[in-house]
C-alpha cells in the first residue's frame, strides 16, 4: 500500500514566486480596493508617504474590520474556496490577493484592523520568512499596534494595510530618477483606479 507524505512546500522558495505572479503596481493596489470594497467599505484613504527614510503605502478603510482570528485566517495563503458562492459585491476569489498583491510591491506587510475600537494585527516579513523557512505570522500586541504608521486614522470599525521595504517600487534607483520613477507609477494608478471603479467613486 502506497505511504501518504505530507510535503508542504518550502515558504522561502514559494514566497518568492509569488512575488512574480503578474502583478503591476496598480493592479496591486486594485486587489487591495477590492478586498475594502467586499467589506462593505464606503471610504477609502491611499496614502503614499516618502517623507521618511523608509517610505511607506499605506491603504485605509472604513469597513466591517476583522477580529483577531478573522485577521490571522485572512492572512493566510489560500484562505478562500474558490468554490464559494460570493457575494455581488465580494470580488475576491482564490483567497490570495491581499499577500501576493502585496508581496509583489513589498517585503514587509502590515494589517491592523478595528471592530468597534478593538484592534488586532498581524504582519508578514519576508525576511523572517526565508531566514527561517517557515510560515510564521507575527501577531502584534497592543504596543506594537500603537506604533504602527498611520495608525490614528484607522475608524473605530475598519482595516489599514500597511506596505513597508518597497524594494520593487523604486527598481533600485535613488535621487531624483527614483522620484520620476515613483511619480509615474502613481500616476498610473490614479489612472487605473479612475477606470475600474469608476461606479463606486464619489
Amino acid at each position: 500500500m502506497a505511504r501518504m507524505l505530507n510535503l508542504p512546500p518550502s515558504a522561502a522558495s514559494l514566497t518568492t514566486s509569488l512575488r512574480d505572479l503578474g502583478y503591476s503596481l496598480e493592479t496591486a493596489v486594485a486587489d487591495l480596493i477590492d478586498n475594502c470594497i467586499s467589506a462593505d467599505a464606503t471610504d477609502v484613504k491611499i496614502i503614499f508617504d516618502m517623507s521618511g527614510t523608509s517610505p511607506v503605502f499605506v491603504i485605509i478603510d472604513n469597513g466591517r474590520g476583522m477580529n483577531e482570528d478573522q485577521l490571522i485566517e485572512a492572512m493566510r495563503h489560500g484562505t478562500t474556496d474558490p468554490r464559494k458562492i460570493r457575494t455581488r459585491n465580494d470580488l475576491g476569489r482564490f483567497g490570495l490577493g491581499l499577500k501576493t498583491a502585496s508581496f509583489s510591491q513589498c517585503r514587509w506587510l502590515t494589517v491592523v484592523t478595528s471592530v468597534n475600537g478593538i484592534r488586532a494585527a498581524a504582519e508578514w516579513n519576508l525576511e523572517n520568512v526565508e531566514r527561517d523557512n517557515a510560515w510564521n505570522v507575527a501577531v502584534l500586541d497592543s504596543e506594537e499596534i500603537s506604533s504602527q504608521p498611520y495608525i490614528n486614522e484607522l475608524p473605530n470599525s475598519g482595516t489599514l494595510v500597511i506596505w513597508r521595504d518597497l524594494d520593487r517600487l523604486f527598481e533600485h534607483e535613488t535621487g531624483d530618477k527614483r522620484e520620476k520613477i515613483v511619480y509615474e507609477k502613481i500616476s498610473n494608478v490614479t489612472r487605473h483606479l479612475a477606470l475600474v471603479f469608476h461606479r463606486f467613486l464619489a
